[in-house]
């Protein structure tokens, strides 16, 4: 009786620690909280990697690891990785470039480790894919914004020898945030804070691992050669893509790596000058174009508006004509519309004093004579 109250007893509890320790095993395993909500080292498996020694500057088929470092930034408005964001990108067109340490560490040494410093380990640069649930385009506003960042390791090298690791046993890295102000803008202003972190298997994701050959070639005349139709442009990252300059192969990096050594070689000065210069050729010939066009459009407005008085002015007059022909001659002076000497029409006043004048102008008739004077 009392060996099947204690297994009955005891039965729950192992099957919640079996439970925990299968959810850990499978989602939570190599994840250290430094700071609650803040901070976390992950210790992520790489199959293919080898483990390098420094000293003989080869790889080792032996276990290995590699530490990430993500920390919410002072400001709450990045996620950084190793010190640099990677949630929201500072530049879009440049992608940052990440080197992380590697340990020889399982994942219970690394858990059970209580000085987590890396300083003396080997640092591999990193090819990643970086992929955002929404998508962090900052020309969008969003409300209550609540991103999943999905970081997964494509390949690492160090001293000229790089792997790809296509492991589907490999892991990768989810990332849950929260932007505690509801509401932001362009440009955001984000407070953000740690939901959750897991890492989860490659193998169970429709395209585990992509290759640099299964990406698009890039366009002569493609101006990023982007991966999407929006920021943040890019999605799967390798080194031998990208220079300091962006995407290799496109237009904009060509056009910002020329600007660069010329501004290198000639100074400050003379490559001010000479942007000058070009933009003058260039734009002096579209002025002297819109000024000679403004100036052939008033021409025209003027003869256009001449023209039309000319016409006015005739037609009046020959309704005067008509009238005199008529003998509607005191009509034709007095009533009819009276222009200046130059050919403006007068007032109203001007004209009633223009038609006395011509009434006083016009010769009176002859005084009949007496008739006793006739005889």
């Amino acid at each position: 009786m009392i060996v099947t109250r204690l297994s009955l007893f005891l039965f729950p509890l192992i099957a919640t620690a079996f439970q925990r320790f299968k959810g850990k095993d499978s989602s939570t395993r190599g994840i250290k909280e430094l700071e609650q909500g803040r901070s976390y080292l992950i210790s992520l498996n790489t199959p293919d990697l080898l483990l390098w020694d420094w000293e003989q500057q080869y790889g080792e088929p032996l276990q290995s690891a590699l530490v990430f470092n993500f920390t919410i930034s002072h400001d709450q408005r990045h996620l950084l990785l190793q010190d640099q964001p990677i949630l929201p990108l500072l530049d879009a067109n440049i992608p940052p470039r990440f080197s992380v340490p590697q340990t020889s560490e399982s994942l219970t040494e690394f858990e059970q480790r209580r000085v987590y410093k890396y300083t003396n380990a080997a640092h591999f640069e990193i090819d990643y894919e970086r992929s955002v649930r929404p998508r962090d385009d900052p020309n969008r506003e969003i409300h209550n914004y609540v991103p999943t960042l999905k970081f997964n390791v494509l390949g690492a090298g160090i001293a000229g020898h790089n792997t790809l690791l296509s492991s589907a046993e490999q892991r990768y890295i989810e990332i849950i945030l929260k932007d505690e102000n509801f509401r932001t803008h362009n440009p955001f202003n984000h407070k953000f804070v740690v939901k959750s972190v897991r890492t989860r298997r490659r193998g169970d994701e429709p395209n585990p691992s992509v290759l640099p050959e299964d990406l698009k070639v890039c366009g002569r005349f493609s101006w990023r050669c982007e991966d999407m139709d929006s920021q943040p442009w890019y999605r799967y990252i390798y080194r031998q893509d990208f220079d300091e300059f962006g995407k290799i192969g496109s237009l904009r990096r060509e056009y910002l790596r020329r600007s660069s050594n010329l501004y290198n070689n000639l100074g400050p000065f003379r490559f001010w000058v000479l942007i000058v210069a070009i933009l003058s050729a260039v734009v002096s010939p579209l002025v002297y174009s819109v000024c000679r066009k403004m100036v052939y459009v008033g021409r025209r407005y003027v003869a256009i508006r001449d023209a039309h008085r000319e016409r006015v002015r005739m037609e009046r007059e020959c309704e005067g004509d008509m009238l005199l022909d008529d003998g509607d001659e005191v009509w034709n002076y007095i009533d009819r519309p009276r222009y200046g000497e130059g050919g403006e029409e007068l007032s109203e006043k001007d004209s009633n004093l223009s038609k006395e004048a011509t009434v006083m102008e016009k010769p009176l008739p002859p005084v009949p004579a007496a008739e006793g004077s006739e005889k």
